[in-house]
């Protein structure tokens, strides 16, 4: 989750993300936009040179509905002086690059009840 919001080039982060499951589906969520998780949508997340900064994309069939620059954890000064920072941590303080390397994951998908084909 995201509490603090950043401006970033095309887009602001929203100032609270959060994936949820409710009686109709799994749900993205960034601001006040909400995704169904379905077939149609993928989760993009691309890391820059500079440390920590990050773009976010959320791509519905083969067009973007949303993306936005941030700052993600390598951009803090305290993981950057600890050497034992690693991925997965970074995975669990940016729940953006949780959903790039694992929501796109047709069996993480249908553990939460999207169980159409992903191909």
């Amino acid at each position: 989750m995201s509490l603090n919001a950043r401006s970033g080039a095309g887009g602001t982060d929203p100032s609270f993300c959060a994936v949820y499951a409710d009686a109709s589906g799994l749900w993205f969520q960034a601001g006040s936009r909400r995704w169904r998780v379905d077939d149609d949508v993928r989760f993009v997340r691309d890391a820059h040179e500079r440390p920590g900064a990050c773009r976010f994309s959320i791509v519905v069939g083969s067009q973007v509905a949303a993306s936005w620059g941030y700052s993600g954890p390598l951009a803090d000064p305290v993981n950057q002086a600890d050497p034992a920072f690693d991925g997965m941590e970074e995975e669990l303080q940016d729940i953006r690059l949780f959903l790039a390397r694992v929501g796109n994951d047709p069996e993480w998908r249908r553990r939460f009840g999207v169980n159409r084909n992903l191909d």
